[in-house]
């Protein structure tokens, strides 16, 4: 959509000096520079942009042949890889007119920062498989994510009762306090990922962003820069926002007046307005050895906040299990002979803290744990009949507690072959079929 004055080559967004510069004869741009220049006409205007009575832009929709997944762009250029699912293919271009968003925070973390940070983030992955560490980090596409961001004004009125008890000489003195309060509360900037193809665990743990540096929505910082389309209703987490905002500020009021959270009791008229921004991501996939499958990972483009999917390689967390656990048996040994009640104990506890682990991921509505949670809980009830019952004939508490070792290795294995299959993901379909095959 830009172009130079100098050379009409398209002048890209750089976020390091958060100007525009020429890639070819070096002419730098500032924002204010490019509104005067649009203002006499020098450049596209935005208003030739954007239809305001429509409240839309012209964009390019580039939508990937293998997984379904959409970027637009306000540039007629040639996206060759699909930033989902990595397929190095021409994606299928369209011009449509998109809904304009409200606000944008530009990208301040550059590309070479962005792989600085992935960089340092896999060199410190001790127990990441290989080809994590040797992936193409030239693959790494800053895009523009779409965000729906809340504004909120409550009002009403909070009833709490809270009780206290005070030991003193000669009995214990109780208090009960009823607490009334008006409140009206005002929040802005509560921010919900607006796209489907982009992992929900993964957009949380980029954010969050700090809604304070947004700006009024400019297609110009988009130059240089792809974004997702979203594809979420304005209303689809009005609920959550309202809950999320009720909760910061009831831990704020029950902190302010002593009192638990759990006690006040809400009677409040809620005003809730919902507004599109886009956030900057660098979006970054590495493929394992199965070619349909890829581990994502984003970094926040605000500040350089890291989110990754990095799976276990059994081998390199086998090692290091015996590189630590040989040092401890060794100290044991030293301090104290080990009996076999000391031993079961161990094992038990290994087992009950994987248990509640599976138990945690089972409650998330995942089932692949179910063997490891089998495995758990029969180690636990060998353990606890050896430590119980204690069998008079060493053979059969040495047997017992070899089957509820084996068991609980046999869990943690399965445990972890779970965490691998849920972080490096099935490719994207997104309404597609068959997957990335020619890839």
């Amino acid at each position: 959509m830009l172009k130079c004055k100098n050379c009409g080559a398209d002048i890209p967004f750089n976020p390091g000096t958060q100007t525009y510069i020429c890639p070819y004869c070096g002419s730098e741009y500032t924002q204010e520079e490019l509104t005067e220049q649009e203002q006499a006409g020098e450049i596209q205007a935005e208003e030739q942009v954007y239809q305001e009575d429509e409240g839309g832009m012209d964009v390019y929709v580039y939508t990937c042949p293998q997984c379904g997944g959409q970027l637009i762009t306000t540039e007629e250029t040639y996206a060759t890889f699909c930033s989902y699912c990595g397929s190095s293919v021409i994606l299928e271009q369209s011009k449509v007119k998109e809904e304009k968003p409200d606000y944008i925070i530009p990208f301040k973390i550059t590309k070479e920062e962005a792989e600085q940070i992935y960089n340092k983030k896999m060199s410190s992955a001790l127990f990441a498989p290989s080809y994590m560490k040797r992936m193409n980090v030239e693959k790494v596409r800053g895009i523009y994510m779409p965000y729906w961001t809340y504004a909120l004004h409550v009002k009403g009125n909070i009833q709490a009762t809270h009780e206290e008890s005070f030991r003193q000489a000669g009995g214990t003195l109780y208090k009960k306090y009823d607490v009334r309060a008006h409140i009206d509360w005002q929040g802005d900037g509560i921010e919900y990922d607006a796209s489907s193809s982009f992992p929900d665990d993964l957009s949380q743990a980029a954010g969050p962003f700090d809604f304070k540096q947004s700006q009024a929505f400019k297609a110009s910082y988009m130059s240089g820069f792809y974004a997702d389309r979203g594809n979420m209703p304005k209303d689809a987490y009005a609920q959550a926002a309202y809950q999320d905002f009720k909760r910061i500020g009831g831990q704020k009021l029950a902190s302010r007046l002593g009192i638990p959270e759990s006690v006040i009791n809400y009677q409040n008229q809620i005003d809730s307005r919902a507004k599109k921004a886009m956030y900057p991501i660098w979006f970054v996939f590495a493929r394992n050895e199965h070619a349909n499958k890829i581990s994502y990972a984003v970094i926040n483009g605000q500040n350089g906040k890291i989110a990754a999917d990095i799976p276990f390689d059994p081998k390199k967390l086998i090692l290091g299990t015996f590189i630590v656990a040989i040092p401890i048996f060794l100290l044991m040994y030293l301090l104290f002979v080990p009996t076999p009640h000391v031993t079961d104990l161990i094992i038990g506890m290994l087992s009950i803290v994987s248990l509640a682990s599976c138990v945690l991921k089972m409650g998330e509505g995942n089932k692949g744990y179910i063997i490891p949670v089998v495995a758990n809980v029969i180690s636990i009830l060998v353990c606890g009949a050896l430590f119980f019952v204690n069998p008079f004939q060493d053979s059969i508490h040495y047997i017992g507690i070899a089957a509820s070792s084996i068991l609980c290795m046999v869990a943690y294995l399965f445990m972890f072959h779970e965490i691998n299959r849920n972080m490096v993901r099935e490719l994207p379909q997104l309404g597609k079929r068959g997957g990335d095959e020619n890839a």
